[in-house]
């Protein structure tokens, strides 16, 4: 029984620190064949909103994006945006 809560309580803790980790904006990666791929779970598909803006999280993982980095080519556009 012990080591049922010893294992709990670390499934607890790694969830808790993924989750917090998340919550820090990481740079939109471009992989081969992804123009803007999620930093976190590698995901494409929702990054932008139904009216084609630039989603500030994950819509598959939740990770928040940083799309103001300097080596994405979307980069100047979400700045402009910004302004």
């Amino acid at each position: 029984m012990k080591k049922a809560k010893e294992s709990t309580a670390t499934e607890i803790i790694v969830a808790v620190s993924n989750a917090l980790r998340r919550r820090e904006p990481q740079p939109v990666i471009e992989e081969q064949g992804c123009t803007a791929c999620c930093p976190n779970c590698r995901g494409a598909a929702w990054m932008t909103n139904a009216d084609e803006e630039l989603n500030n999280y994950c819509g598959l993982c939740g990770q928040r994006l940083d799309w103001a980095h300097p080596e994405h080519p979307d980069a100047e556009e979400a700045e402009e945006e910004k302004t």
